[in-house]
């Protein structure tokens, strides 16, 4: 009896868990507003996708298990108070020309615990017509050379009429340049009428979004990208020579090295350099990527492959000047320098050298011995000058200087350079130096100074200082070259009782 209760008790456990597993129901999706292959129309008001559920739903698992394929803008879920219908809100607008899939995942839930069991999909279009609309040929086409830089027209065919739409923001060109268009009559081709002059050298490379529309709403099938160039030639473009030229005249010059960190000295400092390049180019540009330094002000001037530099200041005597072009320098073809130039000259040529003065003398009145105030290298201090009384004035000597120069000297301009200025000493009646005489000899670049000094009347020495002013405001020679630096030398007036 025991047996037969236990299998009786087994039994009817058993009936009971069939029983309770036939009577559970996985949820079905009931309705979806939008039918497979729906054409929307109106994508503007196009906002709300609806779904009902044949029963409540678990909300956070079913809203993961829904989603839209080509739309990548956020969801939002509205449900209603049984959580069996939900609006799916689309909170940015749907685009021209896609193809969008709904899909309601299986694992969407109900509150049960029970999840739908299969993938529901509902395709959409906001295009009509089944033909692709894609890019059919392009003119110049994909990597052609185009010949001319001005006035080009860049045409594309498509396999379908385009849409009625601004296309500005749908095309781009790399680089960026700007153009005006306008279409065929059937609206399959484009041309595109660039505004700008064309660079040459250059790769251009035309960009159509996958955006651009036909007609009918259909998108382009794949974003399109096609390129042209106007690489004309290959010859390498350098830089042939570089002279120094008297400033306005041609050629010939003086020839520089142009070869990197290249030398050339003895060049005078009024000349215009001429830089002669292997192939034609475009003078606005140029200035961009040429460095002089120290800097110098100047105007460039293009004659055929040469390039002038006419300075609007002189050349430093005896200073070094570099040049460099970079290898951004184009030619008309658009082919940059085969490297970049660094050269130099030296502003020290015969009529270009700084005055020097070579020596100072104080002339011995009496021929016996002169006194020597400068060797040219060293300057000798506080030497006793050597006078002789002036004989027209009683109260007055005369003191003689012989000042040698390196070049011939513009006397006239240079005569008040030269000063005998009392310091201290002697007495009340002490005064500067005046210069009441002068004489030049051109052969021997030899310069006769006299300065009368009062006479000293008392027993105390009076200390002066022989000044000669160089620098830019400076004496100066027949070639307008300057002495560098001023020179001074004191010297000490003795009573002589």
């Amino acid at each position: 009896m025991k047996m037969v209760r236990f299998c009786l008790t087994l039994f009817t456990a058993s009936v009971l868990v069939l029983s309770c597993t036939l009577t559970v129901e996985n949820p079905d999706v009931l309705h979806v507003s939008i039918r497979d292959g729906q054409v929307i129309d109106d994508i503007e008001s196009f906002h709300t996708i609806s779904v009902s559920f044949s029963m409540a739903m678990n909300r956070y698992p079913t809203e993961k298990q829904i989603s839209i394929s080509g739309y990548y803008g956020a969801l939002h879920y509205e449900w209603n108070d049984q959580y069996s219908d939900v609006d799916i809100v689309l909170e940015e607008g749907l685009e021209r020309g896609r193809r969008y899939v709904l899909k309601i995942g299986k694992s969407c839930e109900s509150k049960e615990g029970f999840d739908l069991g299969s993938d529901y999909s509902y395709s959409f279009y906001t295009y009509s017509g089944d033909d692709d609309f894609f890019v059919v040929s392009t003119k110049p086409a994909d990597g052609a050379q185009v010949t001319m830089l001005d006035g080009v027209i860049v045409s594309i065919t498509f396999s379908q009429p385009v849409d009625y739409i601004t296309l500005y923001d749908k095309i781009e060109f790399d680089p960026a340049l700007s153009y005006s268009y306008s279409f065929s009559d059937d609206r399959r081709v484009l041309h595109l009428a660039i505004l700008e002059h064309l660079e040459a050298h250059e790769l251009y490379t035309v960009n159509i979004r996958d955006d651009f529309a036909a007609s009918g709403g259909k998108a382009l099938n794949a974003e399109y990208t096609f390129s042209f160039n106007t690489f004309f030639t290959e010859d390498p473009f350098s830089i042939e020579r570089a002279m120094m030229v008297p400033a306005g005249e041609d050629p010939p010059g003086t020839e520089l090295d142009i070869k990197y960190l290249g030398r050339t000295v003895g060049i005078e400092k009024d000349r215009d350099l001429l830089v002669v390049f292997s192939e034609d180019f475009y003078l606005h540009s140029m200035g961009t990527f040429i460095r002089i330094e120290p800097a110098l002000s100047y105007h460039l001037t293009k004659e055929d492959k040469v390039l002038r530099f006419t300075f609007e200041e002189g050349m430093e005597p005896e200073k070094l000047y570099g040049i460099t072009f970079q290898k951004s320098v184009k030619n008309v073809y658009g082919i940059a320098l085969d490297r970049e130039y660094l050269f130099e000259w030296k502003v020290n040529g015969t009529a270009s050298t700084l005055l020097r003065l070579s020596s100072i003398v104080n002339i011995d009145p009496n021929g016996i011995q002169d006194i020597t105030l400068y060797d040219g290298v060293i300057a000798f201090q506080n030497e006793d000058i050597l006078y002789l009384p002036d004989p027209l004035e009683i109260d007055k000597n005369n003191v003689d200087f012989e000042v040698r120069f390196s070049t011939i000297i513009d006397v006239y301009r240079s005569l008040d350079k030269f000063y005998l200025t009392f310091l201290y000493g002697g007495d009340s009646g002490s005064l500067s130096g005046v210069l009441t005489g002068y004489s030049w000899d051109s052969d021997e670049k030899k310069l006769l100074l006299r300065f009368t000094l009062p006479s000293l009347q008392g027993v105390n020495d009076a200390y002066y200082k022989l000044i000669v002013i160089g620098g830019a405001e400076g004496i100066l020679d027949r070639d307008g070259n300057n002495m560098e630096e001023s020179l001074e030398i004191y010297v000490k007036y003795s009573f002589s009782g």
